[in-house]
Parts: structure tokens; sequence; C-alpha cells
């Protein structure tokens, strides 16, 4: 099933990045607000970060919208050379926690993970990774009914 049919009613999934960085930041340090009680990530580090040369927009980036084209989540999967760990960060707006959001963002990550292992060296063991801030509970819940540890 695609990611995008997991999705809660009212909402649409894209791949890529946001088209609006301003509105991503927003996202994330709304998110990074509602756990930790302050903002770390700034613009120069967001656009940073989706500038890195293994970071292709269109292929390792996800964000979700809501009907009226609000941006609720968003989610970045990482694979470097030589492929053997990936690893994903995503933000969910925190007014849109616990919506589904989160699930169907692991679910596009785990399809690009399924693909990535074919870039890694034959015989090697490949594993992929979630990123959560350790104050984040709901996360690791999430992760756990996952089954990541």
């Amino acid at each position: 099933m695609p990611w995008t049919d997991l999705l809660p009613n009212g909402t649409l999934g894209h791949t890529g990045v946001p088209g609006d960085d301003l509105e991503a930041v927003a996202v994330i340090t709304a998110h990074e607000r509602s756990i930790l009680g302050e903002d770390r990530t700034t613009m120069d580090t967001y656009v940073t970060d989706k500038g890195e040369p293994d970071f292709e927009a269109e292929r390792d980036g996800a964000f979700v919208v809501a009907d009226d084209g609000a941006l609720l989540a968003l989610a970045q999967f990482r694979s470097r050379p030589p492929h053997v760990n990936s690893w994903t960060q995503a933000w969910v707006h925190p007014d849109h926690v616990g919506r589904g959001i989160g699930s169907a963002l692991i679910s596009w990550a785990e399809g690009l993970g399924r693909r990535s292992v074919d870039r890694a060296p034959d015989g090697t063991r490949v594993s992929m990774s979630m990123g959560a801030n350790e104050g984040n509970d709901r996360a690791r819940r999430l992760y756990a009914a996952h089954g990541y540890e």
C-alpha cells in the first residue's frame, strides 16, 4: 500500500521537499519547542541539510499538507556510501501529532530503506534507523510499535 494511502483524511502526501523553506522551518521549530522547549533548527541549518550532496530532494524527501495547503509534516531520508546504514528524520507539527502522519512517514522511509539495500556492497549487513530526541516519548512508542528499538 502506498504511504500516502495511510494518511488521515484531509491530508495529502508528496515526495520532495516543501516549496517554502520558511514554512518547513516553522514546522520543525514548532516540533522542537513542543519537546525541548526551545528551537534548535535555523534557516541556515535546514538549507544546509537539504543541500547535502547525497540528498536528492525528489527521492529523499517527503512532506504532508492539509487540503488547504498548510504544511503539517516533513521527513528526510539519508543513505550515504557505502549505504549500509540509512536513517530518517521526521517532524510532525505538534497540532497534528497522533493522527497517523508519523506512521505514514515511517512507511515511506521503509520503502526507501528497502531500495537502498541494493546500493550496499554485496554480502554486507544493512541497517536502518529513525531519529528522535531523547525527550520524545511519543516517537519512541511510535517506533516501537513499528518494530524499532
